[in-house]
Parts: C-alpha cells; structure tokens; sequence
C-alpha cells in the first residue's frame, strides 16, 4: 500500500511579506499615500531616500540622478524608466521588476 505525502503549506503569501518590515531592518519615512502609481512623473534629482516604496509602480517615469538609497523597493515595477545615476545604495530591492529601464 502506497502512501501519498504533500509538502507543508506555505506559512505566508506574497502579500503577506511585504506587509511585514524588510529584513533590511531600513529606517523610512512615513508612507503618505496608500497607492503609489507615477506614469510619466518627473522625479529627476530628487530625494526618495529612506521611503516606503513596496508596490509602486513607476511607468515611464524620469528618474535620471534621483537618491532612492535605503527605500524599502520590494515589488517596485520600474518600466520604461529613465534611470541613470541613480543611488540604490542599501535600499530592499527584492522582487523588483524592471522592463526596458534605461540605466
């Protein structure tokens, strides 16, 4: 007689992850809105350090020379974003996705 085994269910979503601190233990600044969506923003030179940016979504966005070093960017989307000079430094970039950037 066979006996059949499954794996143990996953313990957290996807969502439930990034609803949880980075492990990054990143110090940031208080998130003002709840849904972050920037279609052709210019946000060139600006300061984004030390934000929470998990889930934003950034869709042809002018990004050249911003500062994003500590932002907590898990699950960013960046696509078609002009991003040369950017400072990443120390900032939680998992599951970051990035289409036709231009670096």
């Amino acid at each position: 007689t066979a006996t059949l085994s499954f794996p143990p269910p996953a313990s957290a979503t996807f969502m439930e992850e990034l609803a949880q601190p980075s492990i990054m233990k990143l110090t940031l600044k208080p998130r003002l809105q709840e849904v972050i969506f920037e279609t052709k923003a210019e946000h060139a030179n600006e300061d984004l350090s030390h934000e929470d940016l998990v889930g934003a979504i950034y869709t042809e966005a002018e990004l050249r020379g911003a500062n994003m070093s500590g932002s907590d960017l898990r699950a960013a989307i960046f696509s078609r974003a002009v991003m040369p000079g950017v400072n990443l430094e120390g900032s939680d970039m998992q599951n970051v996705f990035m289409d036709y950037v231009v670096l």
